[in-house]
C-alpha cells in the first residue's frame, strides 16, 4: 500500500465501489512481456469478451527494460526513462548520477531501509496506524450521520404529530367547539387554541 495514494477518510471496514481507489498493478521487467509486442511501456486493462472494460478501477502498467531506446517524448518527459535507468543501474552510484530528485528521495529511504531492519517494520507500523485512523474517522463519521439522521426523524415526527394537533384543534375550532374541550383533547393551552 501506498500511503499518500491514501487520502480522504476511506472506512475499509465497508468499502463502496464507486469510493475505491484505483488498483495500479506496475510490473517493472528486464524483458519483453509479448515478444511480438516490445514497447517501452505498456498499459492494460482488463476486458471481457465482447471487448468491455471489466472495471475503471483496475489497471496494470509494464515498464520494459529492454527498450529504453524505444521511450517516447512524453515518456521522457514524465521521467519514467530516468526510473527505468535507476531499476537498470548496477550500483547505487550509477542511480545517484540521475538527477531526478524523487529517485534521489526513493534511494535514501531505500537505503534507510536496507540498512537498519527495525526501520522497515517502523515505516510498516506507520502505515498500519494511519489506515486505522483513517478507518476509525470514518467509522466515528458513520455513526455521527446515523445520529443525526435517528434524532432528525424524531424532530420529524414531533412536528408531525404537533401539526396534525393543530390541524385537529382548527377543525374543532371551526365547528364551533368550546376552547377548554378542546384543550382536553389535544393538550393544547387557550392561547395556542386562540392563535389556530
Amino acid at each position: 500500500m501506498y500511503p499518500e495514494l491514501v487520502h480522504g477518510n476511506f472506512d475499509y471496514s465497508k468499502p463502496e465501489p464507486s469510493k475505491l481507489e484505483p488498483v495500479i498493478q506496475i510490473s517493472i521487467r528486464d524483458c519483453s512481456l509479448f515478444p511480438e509486442h516490445k514497447c517501452f511501456f505498456s498499459s492494460y486493462v482488463p476486458r471481457d469478451d465482447d471487448g468491455c472494460p471489466y472495471t475503471d478501477k483496475l489497471q496494470f502498467i509494464v515498464l520494459d527494460l529492454t527498450q529504453i531506446g524505444s521511450a517516447n517524448e512524453d515518456q521522457k518527459k514524465q521521467g519514467l526513462v530516468e526510473w527505468a535507468m535507476a531499476f537498470k543501474a548496477d550500483s547505487w552510484e550509477e542511480v545517484g548520477k540521475i538527477k531526478n530528485h524523487s529517485i534521489k528521495e526513493a534511494v535514501k529511504t531505500m537505503q534507510l531501509i536496507m540498512s537498519n531492519p527495525s526501520e522497515k517494520e517502523k515505516i510498516r507500523m506507520r502505515e498500519d496506524a494511519r489506515r486505522d485512523e483513517i478507518t476509525i474517522i470514518a467509522a466515528a463519521e458513520r455513526r455521527g450521520k446515523e445520529e443525526g439522521r435517528r434524532e432528525g426523524i424524531k424532530q420529524g415526527i414531533e412536528q408531525g404529530i404537533k401539526q396534525v394537533t393543530c390541524d385537529c384543534a382548527r377543525r374543532m375550532k371551526n365547528n364551533g367547539m368550546d376552547a377548554a374541550l378542546i384543550s382536553k383533547y389535544t393538550g393544547l393551552t387557550a392561547d395556542q387554541i386562540s392563535s389556530l
